[in-house]
C-alpha cells in the first residue's frame, strides 16, 4: 500500500469518527413557518425548544444557548497603486441574552445517551434599547447615544428581507450585513487544568428582527442642505436662445413619516402610506399663461451611511465626513408611480393674475 492512500484512509477514517463523536443539534421556533424566516418585533418572545441527539454516547459539561445581534462592515480602502486595494472589515457585537438553564434540566450524569433525545427549552424577549455599552465612543452630539442605542433592524441579507410571503429588496448596499442568530454550543471542560474547553457542537438560526421605534420630530433643514429639499426654483424659456417668461416655484413641507406595519404571524401586512402636499406656483414676465404640465413623477431613495469606524455625529452627505477610506454612503433610487397632472392645472382669465396654486396630493405606498 502506497504511503498517499494510507494517508488518505487514516484521514477518512478521523473524519468518520470525528462526525461520530459530536451530538447532533436542532434549533426549532414555536409557529415558525416553513420556507421563511420567523420575524420578530419589539417585546416579541422569541419561543423555542434545542434538541440534542446523539449516535453514541457523549459526555458533556455545557450547553449555551444565547440570542446574539452582529454588525459587520467592510470598506475597500484605496491604494496608491493603480487596480489594487484592500478591504476592511468591523466587526461588533451589540447584542447577547444567555437563556439560563436549571442543573435540573440537565441530564444526570451529564452524558447525550445514544438513540435519546433531550430537549431545552428558550425564550428571550427583544428588547426595545441595547445596552449603554454599544456605544462607548466619543460623541459630538448628546442626541447620538439614544440613537445608537436603538435596536438596529436586520439588514443586508437577502434571506432575511422578505415579507412572509416573498423576499423583498431592503435596499442595502452588500458591504454592510445586520444579523441576528439563535446560536447554541455544546462544549466539554479541559482535562487539565489550565486547558481549554473542546467545542462538541455548535449552531445558528437566522431570525428576522423589525424593531419598533417612536416617531421622530420634523427635522431642521437648512436651505442649502443636499440631502433634502423642500423648495425648487427654475426659469421658463420659449426656446434655448430666447429669453424667459416665467419662472416656476414649486415648494411642499414635511410629510409625515411612513409608519410601516409589521407582518403579522401569518404572513400578511397593511400598506404604509403618507401624503405630501405641492404647491406650484407661476410668475410671469408680462401677460404669458403658465406653461401646459406633463406627468408627475415619484421616486424613493433610501441612503446608507456606512463606516468601519464609530460615528462621532450624524451623518449627512452636505459632509466630507464619508468621502474616506473608512467611510461611504450606498444610495439606490426606487421608482414609485408616474401621474398625469395636465388636467390638474387652470391659469386665472385675468392676465395680471400672478399666482396659480397646484394642491397635489401623493400618497406613497410600501408594501
Amino acid at each position: 500500500m502506497s504511503t498517499s492512500s494510507f494517508v488518505a484512509r487514516s484521514t477518512s477514517t478521523f473524519e468518520s469518527l470525528t462526525k461520530r463523536s459530536r451530538p447532533k443539534v436542532g434549533i426549532d421556533l414555536v409557529d415558525q413557518k416553513d420556507g421563511f424566516v420567523a420575524s420578530y418585533t419589539t417585546g416579541d418572545k422569541i419561543e423555542g425548544e434545542v434538541t440534542v441527539t446523539a449516535e453514541h454516547d457523549i459526555q458533556f459539561d455545557d450547553i449555551n444557548i444565547t440570542f446574539e445581534g452582529l454588525a459587520t462592515t467592510s470598506v475597500e480602502r484605496s491604494s496608491s497603486l493603480a487596480g489594487s486595494g484592500r478591504t476592511s472589515n468591523a466587526y461588533q457585537a451589540f447584542l447577547k441574552l444567555r437563556q439560563p438553564i436549571r442543573q435540573t434540566e440537565y441530564p444526570h450524569p451529564r452524558i447525550f445517551e445514544a438513540g435519546c433525545t433531550f430537549r431545552f427549552p428558550f425564550t428571550f424577549v427583544v428588547p426595545d434599547h441595547l445596552l449603554p455599552q454599544a456605544c462607548d465612543h466619543s460623541k459630538d452630539n448628546l442626541h447620538l447615544r439614544y440613537a445608537h442605542t436603538q435596536l438596529p433592524p436586520s439588514l443586508g441579507d437577502p434571506m432575511l428581507a422578505g415579507d412572509g410571503v416573498s423576499l423583498l429588496d431592503d435596499m442595502a448596499p452588500a458591504m454592510t450585513r445586520i444579523s441576528y442568530v439563535i446560536k447554541v454550543s455544546v462544549s466539554r471542560k479541559p482535562s487539565v487544568e489550565g486547558g481549554r474547553s473542546t467545542s462538541l457542537a455548535s449552531v445558528a438560526k437566522k431570525v428576522r428582527v423589525v424593531p419598533a421605534v417612536d416617531e421622530q420630530p420634523p427635522l431642521s433643514i437648512p436651505d442649502d442642505c443636499d440631502d433634502y429639499c423642500l423648495r425648487k426654483e427654475r426659469d421658463v424659456r420659449k426656446g434655448l436662445l430666447r429669453g424667459k417668461y416665467g419662472r416656476l416655484v414649486i415648494a411642499t413641507s414635511q410629510p409625515k413619516p411612513l409608519q410601516c406595519d409589521f407582518p403579522t404571524r401569518n404572513g400578511s401586512s397593511c400598506s404604509a402610506s403618507t401624503v405630501a402636499t405641492l404647491h406650484l406656483r407661476f410668475d410671469p414676465v408680462g401677460d404669458e399663461q403658465p406653461p401646459r404640465l406633463g406627468t408627475l413623477w415619484t421616486k424613493i431613495k433610501a441612503s446608507t451611511f456606512y463606516s468601519i469606524i464609530p460615528w462621532d455625529k450624524f451623518p449627512s452627505r452636505s459632509s466630507n465626513t464619508y468621502w474616506t477610506n473608512i467611510r461611504g454612503v450606498y444610495a439606490e433610487t426606487m421608482p414609485l408611480s408616474s401621474r398625469c397632472i395636465a388636467s390638474v392645472i387652470s391659469a386665472s382669465s385675468d392676465a395680471r393674475q400672478r399666482l396659480v396654486l397646484l394642491l397635489y396630493y401623493l400618497e406613497t405606498s410600501a408594501n
